[in-house]
């Protein structure tokens, strides 16, 4: 049997793969930091940026994209982007 180990951003670009195969539009993610800080990671599908907000910030601007008041490029300018988990 084969044990390989893998990084953990290397698992993370798989499921955002498979979840753009399936036409997931925006994704939500709960990490270690979202324990920490009650932050959330929000990414958009076809543009393949992320933004990281409070809870309150991520489904409001879920609900904007949801009811066409908001574009995700108005959401990346007024959440900030995320480019990587903060390390410690």
């Amino acid at each position: 049997m084969l044990n390989m180990f893998k990084p953990q951003h290397v698992l993370m670009k798989q499921r955002y793969a498979r979840n753009d195969q399936i036409a997931t539009a925006l994704g939500i993610t709960v990490d270690f930091q979202s324990v920490k800080d009650n932050t959330f990671t929000l990414r958009d599908r076809d543009k393949t940026k992320q933004v990281r907000a409070n809870e309150d910030d991520i489904l409001k601007a879920i609900q904007g994209i949801d009811e066409g008041s908001e574009t995700w490029e108005q959401v990346a300018k007024r959440l900030p982007a995320f480019e990587g988990q903060e390390l410690e």
